[in-house]
């Protein structure tokens, strides 16, 4: 990170890896964070194990090591009925804070949302096969 003025937290690079890992761009992802100084977390990994099974890259999923653990997590939440709580993201527009949760089409906006959202998919989705060459300002200007 150029700008030392801003501090970068846990989950920034979880949304960085979320958002990358859905593009494809699982190469680049683990490059990332096996650059990054901090230990990533547990929710960095649940970002990269779900990329992996949308992808279908078991092999990724099984060098990273954490297959075995998040299944016993899951396991042991389910025996105790636990349930994990859907996704969340906000953001402030304004002087406006807005909360998207998985599944909740009640957002005003949400059709226009929608669009913006399938549209930068799509065009991740389309940039995906220059992962192996990426430079990391290029990688990062996502």
């Amino acid at each position: 990170m150029r700008d030392k003025s801003l501090s970068v937290r846990e989950d920034h690079y979880t949304c960085l890896v979320d958002l990358c890992g859905r593009a494809g761009r699982l190469k680049d992802v683990l490059k990332f964070i096996n650059s990054v100084e901090a230990k990533p977390s547990g929710s960095v990994y649940g970002a990269v194990l779900s990329a992996c099974n949308v992808h279908g890259e078991v092999s990724i999923a099984k060098e990273e090591g954490k297959m075995e653990e998040a299944a016993e997590m899951r396991m042991k939440m389910k025996e105790r009925g636990l349930k994990k709580p859907p996704g969340c993201s906000w953001i402030r527009l304004e002087f406006r804070m807005h909360a998207f949760v998985v599944g909740d089409l009640s957002h005003p906006q949400f059709e226009a949302l929608d669009w913006v959202v399938t549209d930068l998919s799509n065009k991740m989705r389309k940039n995906k096969n220059m992962t192996s060459e990426v430079e990391e300002d290029e990688f990062l200007a996502i």
